[in-house]
C-alpha cells in the first residue's frame, strides 16, 4: 500500500499578525488561523484516507491519533477531490476596516471552510452537521461583508 504524502501550505491573508496554515500530514487536514504565535480558530477539511466509524477522540488512546480524523456521522458523503500540493489552495481575508472579520479558505477555486476568530471548531465544507471539528459551512458567519467576485 503506497502512503499519502501530505504537505504544509501558509498564507499571510493579513499582514504579519495574522497567518493561516492549511496542513495535510497524508491521513487528515486540518487549517489554522495564528494570530501573534497563537491558534485563534481551527478546523477539519476532510480524511485523505479511510473516515473512521466511531470518534477517535473518544478511544482509550486519543492522544496517539491526534490529529483527528472526523468520525462518519460528521463527515458528508459528498464527492470532495482533496488538493494534491499548496498550489492548490488560496486563503482570502474578510475584513471590516483593519479589522479580521474571518478568512476564507479555497481549494480548486471553491470555498471550503472559513476560519472565524474565537471560534474553534470553525466551518467546512465537507461537515455533514455541527461537530467537535468542524461547523457546518452553510451556517457560517453569512452576513459578513464579501470581497468583490466572491463565490
Amino acid at each position: 500500500m503506497t502512503k499519502n504524502v501530505g504537505f504544509t501550505a501558509e498564507f499571510d491573508p493579513v499582514g504579519e499578525d495574522y497567518s493561516v496554515i492549511v496542513e495535510d500530514d497524508g491521513a487528515v487536514c486540518y487549517a489554522y488561523l495564528w494570530h501573534k504565535e497563537k491558534i485563534v480558530a481551527d478546523v477539519w477539511l476532510y480524511n485523505r484516507t479511510n473516515t473512521p466509524i466511531d470518534a477517535p477522540w473518544k478511544l482509550p488512546n486519543a492522544r496517539e491519533l491526534l490529529p483527528f480524523k472526523n468520525a462518519k456521522k460528521f463527515v458528508s458523503d459528498d464527492y470532495f477531490k482533496p488538493p494534491e500540493s499548496n498550489n492548490e489552495i488560496r486563503a482570502q481575508a474578510r475584513l471590516s476596516g483593519q479589522h479580521l472579520l474571518c478568512v476564507d479558505i479555497f481549494f480548486h477555486e471553491k470555498h471550503v471552510a472559513t476560519l472565524v476568530p474565537g471560534c474553534k471548531p470553525s466551518f467546512a465544507l465537507m461537515a455533514k452537521c455541527n461537530g467537535p471539528l468542524a461547523k457546518l459551512l452553510s451556517e457560517r458567519y453569512s452576513a459578513l461583508p464579501r470581497p468583490d467576485g466572491f463565490e
